[in-house]
């Protein structure tokens, strides 16, 4: 077996194309991370609006993974998740959120992503789905891609492409933020 010529021109820049890779990751980290201030600032405002309310803000949690060489089962990954968890704990309907946003890559995607997860055996996330304003809210542009799974997350998400921009995060995250977690909050209240 030999080395293809694409393979070897690939080693011999690797280190220009690592620098590249690992500039371009601490580039996106730091958008992202005001993003991060900016839902727990919210997250604790709306928790603390409220005496009824009883949130608890839960971890605030970042990270970079890298998984390229197939350790992943979903096969060669890479992603930076921004993560901040918010529940009611209590006995008889314990109820659990976490929003997680980042980017993601693997061989079926290359996007960036706003997402809501729910870990409560009561479905807020479903009830926000089968509403009106929820499906109308979700023609608003091609550019944007609304997703859900089993009725326990949903999403907001664009491919990331030559047109990626500060403001693409910007609307995707507002996009997000008013369709789906205001609503939700709204409903816990």
């Amino acid at each position: 077996m030999e080395l293809s010529q694409l393979s070897i021109k690939c080693f011999a820049n690797m280190p220009m194309l690592a620098d590249t890779i690992t500039k371009a990751i601490n580039e996106l980290y730091n958008i992202f991370e005001p993003y991060h201030e900016e839902y727990w600032n919210l997250l604790e405002k709306w928790i603390n609006s409220d005496e009824r309310t009883r949130f608890s803000l839960g971890k605030k949690g970042t990270g970079i993974i890298n998984t390229f060489g197939g350790t992943s089962t979903r096969g060669e990954i890479m992603r930076i998740d921004f993560e901040i968890s918010f529940y009611k704990d209590v006995k008889t309907y314990p109820i659990d959120f976490s929003t997680v946003f980042g980017y993601w890559l693997d061989d079926t995607q290359n996007s960036i992503y706003f997402q809501l997860f729910e870990n409560s055996e009561t479905s807020f996330i479903e009830e926000l789905q089968q509403s009106k304003d929820f499906v109308k809210s979700k023609s608003l542009s091609q550019e944007y891609q609304y997703g859900n799974e089993n009725g326990k997350t949903v999403w907001v998400e664009f491919t990331v492409d030559e047109t990626l921009s500060l403001g693409k995060i910007k609307t995707c995250s507002e996009l997000f933020k008013t369709n789906i977690l205001m609503p939700i909050l709204k409903k816990l209240k």
